[in-house]
């Protein structure tokens, strides 16, 4: 979560588009990440539309848990209205990894193992 916060926080426009990887120099959330850390999400010749986006390569390309991935996705593509403006998706994603950062840290089972 630090880096999705991180990479929003870099985003030079504090946009987010749904449904795609990245499309005109705007960014999904994921796609955010993977700008940031200068890395190729490899999905194929499409871009990660929503009809081919695996989020199993996109989880191995940014080293996190294919779970994480797809509830980056869900929260970023479906969690809201369907008109939402790229910049009101920006805050809530924003706000969403904030308030998962928060709750893992606020409880000791999550801490411990």
């Amino acid at each position: 979560m630090r880096d999705l916060i991180a990479a929003l926080d870099a985003l030079p426009e504090k946009k987010l588009i749904a449904h795609t990887v990245e499309q005109d120099g705007c960014f999904c959330a994921l796609g955010a990440v993977a700008h940031l850390r200068g890395t190729d999400l490899d999905q194929g010749p499409n871009g990660g539309t929503d009809h081919d986006f695996e989020p199993d390569r996109a989880a191995a390309r940014l080293d996190i848990a294919t779970p994480l991935a797809q509830e980056v996705v869900y929260e970023n593509d479906e969690a809201s209205y369907w008109d939402e403006t790229p910049e009101a998706r920006w805050t809530r994603m924003r706000q969403w990894a904030v308030s998962n950062l928060i709750n893992q840290q606020a409880k000791p089972e999550a801490r411990s193992g």
